[in-house]
């Protein structure tokens, strides 16, 4: 038998029809409110997101975070890489930290000493201060406040490369604990959007016997002797040419052997205008043929003659004279016409470059090379003027051929400098290959770059030489 309801009647009391709320009466919302430490938690992340500089963020984590974090005094720490130690760089109310302190150095130590797994999870760890206080630490053993949470910050590569430890009066709850947590990853995060990606030189992590290691293979490499060098230009040029000058003052009429063809030895090469010179001769040799036939003259007439005896002489003195006239005409036009005095090449730039051009005494038009006897043609910079060493080392490398250097060594130089078509000074150097066989099929004329070697001196001078050499006249020291 089932059981009656309970109530007045047999089904039990009527429903109440609801009643309209008096007029004037406050409607009170009975929608659920937020609680206040998730509204604290909202804006302490909207003002986190706001935060320009790291600097910045370390100030709002340090002070701001009391709003939602019941701690009374909270330190800031970072390292450069997983191996690094912690070092404090922010305390709570402070501007400044003096690492110095003790209480700042018992504070490193003591998050030294915390478990690896603390830096490489994003759990905070609550930990009591006892178990790190060492009695004769007046400072550390006088801290006040006894519960301590590590909140390990920037996550990367699983290593936490910062962290906050906060200390307060009562053990850290669970609820304080989700709560640090879910803080510390907007931190994290808001830290790692600030310092950027990890740079290259964060990544090398050495022990202290490694970076000792390092340290010295750096001083043995800077002490390390090393030959001092220097690049200069170079030219391929002729050993001991045959310079052919002009050896009159006329105008070149024909240059008979084009440009770098081979020439022997008395072969006609050059020819000058010589109408002047031929109608020189001729008159010279009249002139001669003259004071021949005077001084005949004279000389038959002086048997008789007492007057005719006396101008022998003098007619003898002008038929001298008509002769040397006649003896230098014939020599310079045998001079119109140059010979190649030696075997060799013709070098010269080009024909069309001399033909009709006027000339004076001595003006060099070509050279008679000898291709079998080449050598280098160096212009050493007057800055690197130590170099210049007798038989020093010097290694050709050709623009023609950079892949192939050629080994020579140094057989005179310039003692004064002269100025080149940079308009710098420059110490002429000549230098002679090695292997005589490495000079086959090579120009004169052809162009590169001389490596001149010297002495020994430290890599440190080596290195450092330019830049001394440049601050120096920069700066006057």
């Amino acid at each position: 038998m089932s059981a009656a309801p309970l109530g007045d009647g047999p089904a039990g009391p009527s429903p109440k029809p609801a009643q309209a709320a008096p007029a004037g009466a406050r409607v009170v919302d009975a929608t659920p409110r937020f609680r206040d430490g998730t509204l604290v938690l909202l804006e302490l992340e909207a003002e986190i997101r706001r935060q320009q500089t790291e600097k910045e963020l370390v100030f709002h984590l340090l002070n701001e975070a009391k709003r939602i974090l019941p701690f009374r005094q909270a330190f800031c720490l970072r390292r450069r890489h997983a191996d690094a130690a912690f070092q404090v760089i922010g305390v709570s109310s402070l501007a400044a930290v003096d690492r110095n302190v003790p209480l700042i150095r018992w504070i490193e130590r003591l998050v030294a000493s915390l478990p690896a797994e603390a830096s490489r999870t994003e759990a905070p760890l609550a930990f009591g201060r006892e178990a790190y206080v060492d009695p004769e630490e007046r400072d550390a053993a006088a801290y006040p406040f006894a519960h301590a949470l590590w909140l390990p910050m920037r996550m990367k590569d699983g290593d936490a490369l910062g962290g906050v430890l906060l200390f307060a009066l009562e053990p850290w709850s669970e609820p304080q604990q989700k709560v640090a947590r879910r803080l510390a990853e907007t931190y994290s995060h808001a830290w790692g959007a600030l310092t950027g990606p990890t740079r290259f030189w964060e990544r090398w992590r050495f022990e202290r016997r490694t970076r000792w290691l390092i340290a010295a293979a750096v001083l043995l490499a800077c002490i390390f002797p090393v030959s001092m060098s220097a690049l200069a230009p170079m030219e391929v040029a002729a050993a001991d040419p045959a310079v052919i000058a002009a050896p009159l003052t006329g105008v070149v009429a024909e240059i008979l052997v084009p440009p770098n063809t081979p020439v022997k030895a008395n072969q006609p090469i050059l020819r000058f205008e010589d109408t002047k010179l031929r109608n020189e001769l001729e008159l010279a040799q009249r002139k001669m043929q003259v004071a021949t036939a005077r001084f005949a003259s004279t000389s038959q007439a002086a048997i008789d003659s007492a007057d005719a005896n006396r101008e022998v002489a003098i007619n003898k003195a002008e038929l001298d004279l008509a002769t040397a006239q006649y003896d230098y005409a014939r020599d310079l036009m045998a001079k119109s016409v140059l010979s190649a005095p030696v075997d060799g090449i013709a070098v010269y730039s080009d024909r069309r470059d001399w033909q009709g051009r006027p000339v004076e005494t001595g003006q060099q038009i070509m050279k008679i090379a000898n291709a079998e006897r080449i050598e280098f043609s160096i212009f050493l910079p007057v800055q690197d003027s130590m170099l210049i060493e007798d038989g020093a080392r010097v290694k050709i490398y050709l623009d023609s051929d950079p892949l192939r250097p050629i080994e020579a060594h140094l057989l005179r130089a310039g003692y004064q400098a002269e100025k080149t078509d940079g308009s710098t000074l420059a110490f002429r150097l000549a230098a002679r290959a090695d292997d005589a066989q490495a000079l086959h099929q090579l120009r004169i004329g052809t162009r590169g770059t001389a490596q001149v070697y010297g002495g020994k001196v430290p890599l440190l001078f080596y290195v450092l030489r330019r830049p001394i050499t440049v601050a120096r006249q920069t700066l006057g020291w």
